[in-house]
């Protein structure tokens, strides 16, 4: 499945100012495919280090020279490696975050290898990191679930994507093409945009294969949960995990997550979710004039999924319902849409 987020990527390989990009976001929404496929795309070789399966790997960079260490990896891993023609890909860099600093080397001294981080908790760390970035000398990317857009091209609807991208406000949809919009909009919303969940509908129209790898995900970041311990409960994390789905279109209220415990360890938790990516928060403005943060109001905050395939699925909403699915709406006063809506403006 293609990524808009590809056109960037090939940008940045090219572009004569490039520095070592880092990409955020949650866990399994496609950042180590993203860039294999840019560097099969590209011709380029890749040079993949994974620090959770290989963390024995963070010891080649012991030097802050980029070629001394270079050196190492192309020992370590068999290969002789061509810095204008490869990619560096740092990935699950948050088992090894020291590494971070060693980017400004590169960006400094060996300006034509690219050099990719990425990791799944990777804004988690960096909240309460111990060591310097290089300021000034990286970029970011943050990559969330597929938008409705690329669910489009990963179901073949490549046509009724160029329609909705070339559409005039001026005219009126057809009843045909509506129809088809609204049925597939509806798909997407118990579908939503995780790739496995994703590439698993268009190839198997299976709903319980697609319901088994929400629950999945759902148990991976749950799982993810023990890396947060020592900060706080994992209880507490639990709460607002479950607590968000039911909570969607409302103002959030600490108390319906738990109210037996004090709202500060629930906020701690919601702010360890929001840091790792797995839901976000929406701050209510006034909107009377631009910019829209100048009338923010943090009292009043509204709280979503990542994605609205696996909020579904915390809701207990299937794809075998599709025949009742008109009804979605009803289910928590809207509150889906919200979070459809929502998760396209992301923070």
């Amino acid at each position: 499945m293609k990524r808009d987020r590809t056109s960037f990527l090939v940008n940045w390989l090219t572009s004569k100012i490039r520095k070592p990009l880092v990409i955020r976001g949650a866990r399994q929404v496609g950042k180590t495919w993203l860039i294999r496929d840019l560097a099969n795309s590209q011709k380029r070789q890749l040079i993949e280090l994974n620090f959770e399966k290989r963390p024995d790997m963070e010891s080649l960079f012991s030097s802050n020279d980029p070629k001394e260490i270079i050196i190492n990896i192309s020992a370590s891993m068999g290969n002789k490696i061509e810095p204008s023609n490869a990619i560096l890909f740092l990935d699950e860099i948050q088992a090894a975050p020291r590494l971070l600093e060693k980017l400004r080397w590169f960006a400094e001294d060996m300006p034509e290898l690219p050099v990719v981080a990425a990791g799944s908790l990777l804004d988690f760390t960096l909240a309460k990191h111990e060591f310097s970035m290089p300021v000034g000398r990286i970029s970011y990317l943050y990559l969330e679930p597929l938008s409705f857009e690329e669910f489009l091209n990963a179901i073949q609807e490549h046509e009724l994507r160029r329609y909705l991208q070339n559409y005039d406000w001026n005219l009126t949809i057809p009843k045909t093409i509506h129809s088809k919009l609204m049925k597939i909009i509806k798909e997407y919303l118990i579908v939503g945009g995780m790739p496995a969940a994703v590439s698993t509908w268009a190839t198997e129209k299976d709903p319980n294969a697609v319901n088994q790898i929400h629950f999945d995900l759902l148990a991976t970041y749950r799982d993810d949960f023990a890396k947060y311990s020592g900060r706080l409960s994992i209880e507490r994390l639990e709460d607002i995990m479950n607590s968000v789905p039911r909570q969607l279109g409302k103002k959030f209220a600490y108390k319906n997550a738990n109210n037996e415990v004090s709202a500060a360890p629930l906020k701690q938790a919601l702010d360890l979710l929001s840091k790792a990516r797995v839901c976000h928060r929406i701050i209510a403005t006034s909107a009377n004039g631009l910019p829209l943060g100048a009338e923010a109001n943090e009292k009043f905050t509204k709280v979503i999924m990542l994605d609205c395939g696996l909020c579904g699925a915390s809701l207990g909403l299937a794809l075998h319902q599709l025949r009742s699915i008109s009804e979605i709406s009803m289910i928590n006063n809207g509150g889906m849409a919200e979070q459809l809506l929502a998760s396209y403006y992301a923070p």
